[in-house]
């Protein structure tokens, strides 16, 4: 019956994904057997059980595309398409499992981090963390350096966000603030 088939390829989709996490061998077979969502918001692509967990190399968010990196012995590896890190892996392609944001407007937070580069000015940093206090609810680590002539500064800030869109306005936003010369995104 289509319940017994069902089960069954659930069964093997199992078997193969606790092989291919535990026993460190790598196949390249993909299934679409059933999507399996986790605690940190993403969905999973075969089997339910496994260890996912958001990859701190890019730190990527809802919206961002990702990719799953099957780890050896460490579950299931969550980063953007684009990581470095990611592609720097050994047989990187051959260990990538089909992931997918789950759209189901939960608040969850996500941590971003962005490099502000301006003009080393009475009250920049203040300026900064005015525009990150009024849109975002968590500021988890600032850091401020001037440049060795001092006449600019690097500020490197990491905080919590809900999606790509909410970073694309917070970076908007210090964007223009006066004296700030570029933001961007970094990898973590």
């Amino acid at each position: 019956t289509e319940k017994e088939r069902r089960e069954k390829e659930r069964a093997k989709a199992k078997a193969e994904a606790d092989e291919l996490i535990n026993g460190g061998e790598i196949k390249t077979d993909k299934r679409d057997v059933l999507k399996v969502k986790s605690e940190n918001g993403v969905i999973i692509q075969g089997a339910s059980g496994l260890l996912m967990r958001i990859a701190k190399c890019c730190n990527p968010v809802p919206g961002d595309l990702i990719e799953g990196y099957i780890t050896k012995g460490r579950g299931v590896a969550i980063h953007r398409s684009d990581c470095q890190n990611l592609k720097s892996q050994e047989n990187y392609e051959q260990r990538l499992i089909d992931v997918e944001w789950d759209d189901d407007g939960s608040k969850k937070e996500y941590m971003a981090e962005i490099d502000i580069y301006g003009l080393n000015r009475s009250g920049l940093l203040n300026d900064v963390l005015q525009t990150l206090s009024n849109a975002t609810k968590l500021v988890s680590t600032v850091n401020a350096q001037p440049t060795k002539d001092m006449k600019f500064a690097n500020i490197h800030v990491s905080f919590g966000i809900s999606n790509l869109a909410q970073l694309t306005t917070v970076v908007d936003k210090i964007k223009i603030i006066p004296d700030v010369y570029s933001v961007k995104r970094t990898n973590g």
